[in-house]
């Protein structure tokens, strides 16, 4: 599998929200995604991977601004007690301009994030 991105639909946003753990976006993408990454649904409805895939897993990088930010399987598979969680959880949030994905812990784990409310804006840097 190579580089993997996403193209918001016109109207979609993103809340970049330090209470959420996960990324939680629309089920259909979530679906498609943790189908392509070989996750399976669990009985709890989380989706596991099994933790020796990790390596291999594609990188998926979401743009902001144009400039590219990627999450490496690493970064959005959680290890949890050997049980290895995809991080990419179906949550539908269909606001007046389109759907809502809210980027949680698992993106800003590697991002610095700034929230510069005197420009309205986000802004992002890699954390060492």
């Amino acid at each position: 599998m190579g580089l993997s991105y996403f193209i918001f639909e016109d109207g979609a946003g993103a809340a970049i929200d330090t209470g959420t753990s996960l990324i939680a976006l629309p089920t259909d993408i979530a679906e498609m995604i943790n189908t392509m990454i070989g996750a399976k649904r669990s009985w709890n409805g989380q989706y596991t991977v099994d933790c020796n895939k990790i390596p291999s897993l594609p990188e998926f990088s979401f743009y902001f601004g144009g400039k590219a930010y990627p999450l490496q399987g690493s970064d959005y598979i959680l290890n949890l007690q050997e049980t290895c969680i995809s991080s990419f959880t179906g949550l539908d949030l269909n606001l007046p301009g389109g759907p809502l994905w809210v980027v949680g812990d698992v993106f800003l784990r590697k991002y610095y994030t700034v929230y510069d409310l005197g420009r309205d804006a986000v802004g992002f840097a890699k954390s060492k």
